[in-house]
């Protein structure tokens, strides 16, 4: 038997008498089972449990030395009242919020815009010319159904030809300056249409209320439509005006002073008379169309001719309205021979 030898196991005596490995205070034996339990909150550090935080290096924005000593030089001379004024008059009395869109980049101080409002206010040029008051904006409605937005005015023509004869009849009766000759003078109503800029114009007897809602359903009988909305002045928003639209379940939009702009109908009316004026001028030239034609007929006439004409997105508000192209103008190129017997 050897020395290292056990009569028991035949091991290695020094084995046995060797000491065992400590086991670190980190690891478990492999033979031991391993259980995880859920740790108190109450025993967690809310600061340990968030993730740490880096630390990063925050660089300043870096100030050019020559930059603000100018931009302080500049502030400076602009505190003076009298170095404001004279750029005040320089940029041809410029106001406030122009003074502060070209000055967004000198970082000036509020003192400065300050006495500058200052200076405005003391200017008297500028304290004589004052702005006019706002004028009205009507937003947000979009004409896309022919007939729901309607624009209306009142308008007046004259016969040129009715106006030379009154010309000379006062030159004939000068001597008697008791009897005034008027210039004779025809009153319609025009109406256009915000979704297709269809011009529709009504003669009027006179530019009474009650002619003015006669002429507006005839509009709504013969073109077989309903205004939800009607922009127009002052002479559109009587007391008999509101009745009519609350009978009819109609909107008005009124419009501000100094504001012709947002009434469509106006730049409608001087177009109208452009035309009128012209079928005037044919009028009288041609002997065959002068026998029977009346200032009502030119003025219907005048409609056509717009009506028929192409606006910008190249179709004409006929077509624009009703779905249809205009007929053809009848001339040499296009006429039938009985046309032209």
């Amino acid at each position: 038997m050897y020395l290292d030898e056990t009569p028991s196991g035949g091991s290695s005596s020094s084995s046995a008498s060797r000491p065992q490995p400590e086991i670190p205070l980190d690891e478990t034996p492999p033979d031991v089972p391993v259980i995880l339990m859920k740790p108190d909150d109450a025993e967690i550090d809310a600061i340990d449990a968030q993730p740490p935080k880096v630390e990063r290096r925050m660089r300043k924005k870096s100030v050019d030395p020559v930059t603000a000593a100018a931009l302080k030089k500049i502030h400076d001379k602009l505190r003076d009242k009298k170095e404001l004024y004279k750029l005040h008059l320089k940029h041809y009395h410029m106001k406030l919020d122009a003074f502060k869109k070209r000055t967004s980049q000198l970082q000036l101080p509020k003192d400065i815009y300050d006495l500058y409002e200052q200076v405005v206010k003391e200017c008297e040029t500028c304290s004589k010319l004052t702005d006019a008051p706002p004028r009205s904006k009507v937003s947000g409605m979009r004409a896309e159904v022919f007939g729901d937005l309607i624009f209306v005015d009142y308008g007046a023509v004259k016969n040129p030809a009715a106006s030379a004869r009154a010309q000379s009849h006062k030159s004939v009766s000068s001597k008697s300056p008791d009897k005034e000759i008027r210039e004779p003078s025809y009153d319609f109503m025009i109406i256009l249409d915000g979704a297709t800029n269809f011009i529709y114009a009504c003669p009027l007897d006179d530019l009474s209320d009650v002619s003015g809602q006669r002429a507006l359903r005839d509009f709504m009988h013969h073109m077989q439509v309903k205004p939800k909305r009607i922009i127009g002045d002052s002479a559109f928003m009587e007391p008999s005006w509101e009745r009519f639209y609350t009978t009819h379940d109609i909107q008005p939009i009124t419009m501000g002073p100094f504001t012709p702009w947002p009434n469509r109908a106006e730049a409608s009316v001087r177009l109208l008379k452009k035309h009128i004026y012209q079928l005037f001028e044919d009028v009288q030239n041609d002997p065959v169309k002068k026998a029977g034609v009346t200032t009502q007929d030119l003025i219907k006439e005048g409609c056509w001719a717009r009506n028929v004409s192409c606006t910008y997105g190249g179709k004409t508000p006929i077509e624009l309205a009703f779905g249809r192209r205009p007929p053809d103008i009848v001339s040499l190129e296009n006429s039938t021979p009985g046309q032209l017997t």
